[in-house]
């Protein structure tokens, strides 16, 4: 029933379900690795859509009705937009996207039985950071070419390098600076990735997918300040080695994930390209495989990196330190510039809404899918 599913919303579930995925999923390429990675989460990758409204500036996300002919599609979908929409309805960031609206029934739009009986209304993004990726790295292309080296001198060429470089650290920064946000009220996003980092229609950089994202129980804490949380969430490519392992984990999982894409976002690359699982898993969850780092990179955010992603928990910084870190690496290469990067909260205080406040109760009946 799509109770236990709510409840689970509710609670900030973002666990995941193992499953098989199909197809020759053997190479860690993208388009083999998204396929592993959302074998659970199959509603999500497949069956949400985000529809244009009438005004370029704001999109529809539902579930398609092919999901709501199978229970087990169904209540996960379920599960994961009511979550989102609870998390995005109490968050206030501006790197952070926002809910414009959720549909007036509340989850008991799911009774319905129809194509987007249950709805969200986000602001829309325009293209994702794994977009904006190729296009940094044709930029890079042409200030490399031959061409470009005989028209202009070398000093140009490294004044232009080093805007782009600064370009690509302020949309880190960015990213960085709604992490820490979600961190200081104990939310781990659990699935950073360029897919799930975009851009609105003022190229503003937004966080978005927050259907995995957990708020920590004081419950579920252990002595040592890890968690008992569900394995093997997110994205394989990003994922901290203790997640993938099963282990109990903490914050620290998303500053490893975040460590892994800034290295992403400095080198305008691929994080271990061509790795097959089982490479990934030999020398990277269990071993200690990295990207290798530019040593032209500024010594801090060179530190910053090796220091994020460290197998060991209690070495990684905070994100917090992370951001101050960036920020001030950026400030300096922009000559003291600090345009931007005034990332004020406009909400000080951080609540989760109860269940019936999201139109459920819990004198609801289960709602189940319409028969196939």
């Amino acid at each position: 029933s799509l109770d236990r599913s709510i409840s689970c919303a509710a609670r900030s579930l973002g666990g995941m379900i193992k499953k098989e995925s199909g197809g020759n999923s053997d190479a860690l390429d993208d388009s083999n690795l998204d396929t592993f990675q959302y074998a659970a989460r199959r509603f999500v990758a497949k069956y949400c859509i985000r529809q244009k409204t009438n005004t370029p500036r704001y999109a529809i996300k539902y579930l398609r009705s092919s999901t709501m002919d199978k229970e087990s599609s169904f209540q996960d979908g379920a599960a994961d937009l009511i979550t989102e929409a609870m998390f995005l309805s109490s968050l206030e960031h501006p790197n952070i996207i926002k809910i414009r609206g959720v549909c007036d029934q509340g989850p008991s739009g799911f009774a319905t039985g129809v194509e987007g009986g249950y709805f969200i209304m986000l602001d829309r993004i325009q293209s994702t950071l794994g977009q904006r990726m190729k296009i940094w790295y044709k930029n890079e292309k042409k200030i490399r070419s031959k061409h470009l080296k005989q028209c202009w001198s070398k000093k140009s060429n490294k004044r232009l390098e080093r805007r782009n470089f600064v370009e690509r650290l302020l949309c880190a920064v960015d990213i960085c600076a709604a992490l820490t946000y979600l961190h200081s009220h104990r939310i781990i996003f659990h699935d950073l990735k360029p897919e799930n980092i975009g851009f609105d229609c003022r190229d503003d950089v937004k966080i978005f997918d927050f259907g995995l994202a957990k708020e920590l129980d004081p419950q579920d804490r252990l002595l040592d300040d890890r968690y008992n949380l569900t394995s093997y969430t997110g994205s394989l490519r990003y994922m901290a080695p203790e997640v993938a392992n099963g282990k109990p984990y903490n914050l620290s999982a998303d500053v490893y994930s975040f460590s892994i894409l800034l290295w992403g976002i400095c080198s305008i690359g691929i994080p271990f390209h061509k790795f097959s699982r089982e490479k990934h898993a030999t020398l990277v969850v269990n071993g200690s495989h990295r990207p290798k780092i530019n040593g032209t990179w500024p010594f801090p955010i060179r530190s910053l990196m090796k220091r994020g992603w460290s197998e060991e928990l209690s070495e990684r910084p905070s994100m917090d330190s992370c951001f101050k870190i960036l920020k001030n690496e950026l400030v300096e290469l922009r000559d003291g510039d600090t345009t931007g990067l005034d990332h004020v909260k406009r909400r000080s205080t951080f609540l989760i809404p109860k269940p019936h406040l999201m139109g459920y109760s819990k004198s609801q009946k289960s709602i189940r899918p319409k028969e196939a």
